[in-house]
């Protein structure tokens, strides 16, 4: 995977004050021409098994906010991916931008479903930390398959380079938000 291949080694020292990581507990789940196929257009990552709020406290600096407003809401204190290896888009899906949530679900692959808020946390995180560049352009968002209590996208994007979480409208497009996709494993057939 080469530089796609977004590797949590580097975060492990900086990270173990906030949970016990077992890492690279899993083999990569994903065959080798899958990989092959997708180097250029997808991260491997290792999805952290650490919560958005865990991971903003253990890097503040790389996050938009000082008080966010998701503190207390489920997919913020969620561990996330338990520590696997998840294949997930590099940019949002091909023609995505500025569309409602479920056109822009239409344009997944059928190997593919909606990347989770955390998923894409992580990613940029790994990305920023492990190569020192942004894994979207700053104006840049993308709809992650989350919601809030009252329904509305999480959207995770990249601005004024910073990670900034915040939600819209799922029945509602929004200029430069597209949506983000994960290649499913093949242990979730």
């Amino acid at each position: 995977m080469g530089d796609n291949l977004l590797d949590s080694y580097p975060l492990v020292t900086r990270l173990k004050r906030f949970a016990q990581l077992d890492y690279h507990a899993n083999c990569v789940p994903y065959e080798e021409v899958v990989l092959v196929k997708r180097r250029h257009t997808h991260f491997l990552v290792w999805e952290l098994p650490l919560s958005i709020i865990k991971l903003r406290n253990a890097v503040p600096e790389l996050f938009s906010e000082v008080e966010p407003w998701y503190d207390n809401l489920l997919f913020a204190n969620e561990p996330g991916g338990r520590g696997a290896w998840r294949l997930l888009r590099s940019d949002p899906v091909s023609r995505s931008l500025n569309k409602p949530a479920m056109a822009q679900t239409r344009l997944l692959r059928p190997d593919e479903t909606v990347a989770s808020a955390h998923l894409v946390v992580c990613a940029m995180v790994l990305c920023r930390l492990g190569t020192n560049r942004w894994m979207f352009r700053p104006d840049l968002g993308v709809r992650s398959s989350n919601v809030t209590p009252s329904r509305y996208s999480i959207i995770v994007g990249c601005g004024h380079k910073r990670i900034g979480v915040t939600m819209y409208r799922a029945d509602l497009p929004i200029s430069n938000v597209g949506i983000a996709a994960v290649v499913r494993d093949k242990r979730s057939d």
